[in-house]
């Protein structure tokens, strides 16, 4: 879910950037407009780009990076406002997956501990010819007398893969995990958003989101914005 549904705010612009070393050697900048459509349907577009590049072995190489492009809708039922669910188009320009037109899918849970405090389990996919599903679960915790919230974050696909292995190239499925800090987030009606985490995430997409970067090594994704 974008996060807008049900706020008086009308638009959220985010921009991120992350740098990975090692394997991937590469960098990716993610970009974001998120548009409340009535207070419980929110639609946004979403982009990450990175070069394409190829990690050379003497037995094998393998090609990583690209772009992706995503229009995703997310929709929160006034009748069960923990649940939500959300579909959307990508158009993927990877080695992994060079489809015209992708399906992206993400539903999901979310639970309450106190106020600012939650905690949402989900599924999220890619309905492709190479398709790959993973369950989810995202947690936002309010440091005490502070406006600055810890994140984290976790994918663990059960269908697909999602890399490849670094030591003899074939295909395999990797574990997602992401932590750190955000600041402003809580006031979702209106003002400026940023958040620092570690994470082998290489992108803000769906299908950039389950994809690791080569070897799961981490990197620093620095992200602003602003919601108005």
């Amino acid at each position: 879910m974008s996060g807008l549904a049900g706020a008086q705010s009308k638009f959220d612009v985010s921009v991120s950037g992350v740098n990975f070393a090692s394997d991937e050697s590469n960098s990716y900048l993610s970009y974001a407009l998120r548009y409340a459509v009535t207070p419980t349907l929110d639609a946004a577009f979403r982009g990450t780009d990175g070069k394409r590049q190829t990690l050379a072995r003497v037995a094998f190489s393998i090609n990583h990076g690209g772009d992706d492009r995503e229009l995703f809708f997310a929709y929160r039922p006034t009748a069960w406002p923990k649940f939500d669910i959300g579909v959307g188009a990508a158009v993927p320009n990877t080695p992994e997956r060079n489809n015209p037109l992708v399906g992206t899918f993400d539903a999901g849970w979310t639970e309450s501990c106190r106020t600012d405090n939650s905690v949402r389990f989900g599924v999220k996919g890619i309905a492709a010819r190479n398709p790959i599903a993973a369950l989810t679960s995202r947690g936002t915790f309010a440091l005490p007398n502070s406006s600055i919230d810890l994140i984290g974050d976790i994918a663990v696909p059960f269908t697909g893969n999602n890399t490849r292995s670094t030591s003899d190239g074939t295909a395999q499925r990797a574990i997602l995990v992401g932590v750190g800090l955000q600041i402003g987030a809580r006031n979702r009606d209106a003002g400026w958003h940023a958040s620092v985490r570690l994470t082998n995430e290489l992108g803000e997409t769906t299908g950039m989101s389950l994809t690791p970067s080569l070897g799961s090594r981490y990197g620093f994704v620095v992200s602003v914005g602003v919601r108005f």
